[in-house]
């Protein structure tokens, strides 16, 4: 979408460029951090959506800020997606078949194929998506070559202590899988495996110049060990989390909870307005009893209530399929009208 609508190549943007760099640095730090102490795998995997998200729009900053770089940019965002496309999938498919079959040995190997390879794995389609990013980087305005050099793979770094939490979160959930049908345990089976098979080699085998650029230069010796030395970091911090089983991490872990601070804010909120409740309904029992307790509840209470009952109606109805197909469809729609 931001390829699509933001004015990239028509002119030097140099402000509107290193904005969307913040904000993509800040998307990255801000996802690798939060999901590191989530309890839920797709948690986990929420967050580092989120970080990665934000370092494809490092890539489209710096091609908003110079004009000439814009077509690099798009050609290293695509690469970057793809990977992330498949990386991804090939996670959450590797939860199901968590779920179907349980924490099985062959499980945790592929699983970290994937994983590692959002982090910029080499010889995997990671380490040329992070390649393509890098050289893209490299030709930000100003001092930012500089900055983008050390934040990158301190970034990369993050994303391995993501995936690490994600291992450990995914296979800590027992050996013994769920009861679903054979049929259905062999899907997700076959989709983890080929997905995970596609992180591999796909963008080794794509007919894409600027990916088969990437892919040579990956083999370089300077660049193996630009992308191995946030990993092995990552898997030592792990490691020794894991073994000192650190307290002040467990205190940690929860503390955002899925939904980030707005839901933080609102469960705060939530709870504050049952307090008040309970407590004029406390003071209303002790001066009547039966049914004037409920006549002695404010009115703002009662369309408070009432408010609830009809966001919560209404978002029930949204979450059907013919309702979310339908919303779906006009946003598509109206999409395809503006790129006309």
């Amino acid at each position: 979408g931001m390829v699509r609508f933001l004015p990239g190549g028509i002119d030097d943007m140099v402000g509107w460029g290193v904005l969307v760099m913040g904000i993509g640095l800040a998307s990255a730090l801000f996802g690798a951090i939060v999901g590191c102490f989530q309890r839920e795998p797709r948690h986990v995997l929420a967050y580092s959506s989120m970080s990665q998200f934000g370092l494809m729009s490092v890539g489209v900053g710096v091609g908003l800020a110079t004009a000439k770089v814009w077509p690099a940019a798009v050609a290293a965002v695509s690469i970057y997606l793809v990977h992330h496309g498949f990386a991804k999938a090939a996670l959450f498919a590797g939860d199901d078949a968590r779920a179907a079959y349980g924490a099985r040995r062959w499980l945790a190997p592929v699983l970290a194929l994937s994983a590692l390879s959002l982090a910029g794995l080499p010889l995997s389609s990671g380490a040329i998506a992070k390649v393509a990013l890098k050289g893209v980087a490299a030709k930000a305005p100003g001092a930012w070559p500089q900055a983008l050099e050390v934040l990158l793979p301190l970034l990369a770094l993050g994303t391995t202590l993501v995936m690490a939490r994600f291992l450990f979160v995914t296979l800590a959930r027992g050996a013994k899988g769920d009861s679903v049908d054979p049929r259905v345990r062999l899907g997700r089976a076959v989709a983890f495996v080929v997905l995970s098979g596609f992180v591999a080699v796909f963008l080794w085998l794509i007919d894409f110049e600027p990916a088969s650029y990437a892919a040579h230069k990956s083999l370089g010796s300077a660049y193996l060990w630009v992308l191995a030395w946030p990993l092995v970091a990552g898997v030592v911090i792990a490691s020794a989390a894991w073994f000192t089983r650190a307290s002040w991490i467990s205190r940690l872990v929860g503390l955002v909870p899925p939904g980030d601070l707005w839901a933080r804010a609102l469960e705060t909120a939530d709870a504050r307005w049952t307090r008040y409740q309970e407590r004029i309904v406390t003071q209303a029992d002790a001066r009547n009893s039966g049914d004037a307790v409920e006549a002695s509840v404010p009115s703002e209470s009662t369309r408070l209530t009432r408010a609830l009952r009809v966001a919560t109606s209404a978002e029930s109805r949204l979450l059907t399929w013919p309702v979310a197909s339908g919303v779906i469809a006009l946003f598509a729609l109206v999409a395809l009208l503006l790129a006309r």
